[in-house]
């Protein structure tokens, strides 16, 4: 099933061990996003050349990392995201979205 970029949204909570952040489900971006307060930086590696397959990256990212949380204390997420300063909490974009989930309901999470 593919989500088309319509700019539907849906929110949700992450969990990072004992940490909750906001995570929004956006289908209007392409690449994942996550703030970099969130991240290991020593595990920060360059964003390789993958425009082909997620499209251009912020050009604010710092770089790629593999992130673990949960959301809304249930799914288990591991997925790559880019370090982008300025994103609150973890942003996953239509890649993830169409990667991922074969059902959601953007409006009730």
């Amino acid at each position: 099933m593919s989500i088309p970029e319509s700019g539907a949204k849906g929110f949700a909570k992450a969990s990072f061990g004992e940490r909750e952040v906001a995570c929004t489900l956006d289908s209007s971006v392409g690449r994942n996003r996550i703030d970099p307060d969130l991240v290991v930086h020593r595990c920060i590696e360059p964003i390789d050349d993958d425009e082909y397959m997620y499209g251009k990256p912020d050009p604010k990212a710092m770089g790629r990392y593999c992130a673990v949380f949960r959301i809304n204390a249930e799914y288990l997420v591991t997925t790559v995201v880019d370090v982008v300063p300025g994103t609150s909490g973890v942003t996953l974009g239509s890649d993830w979205l169409n990667n991922n989930v074969s059902s959601w309901n953007l409006t009730s999470g």
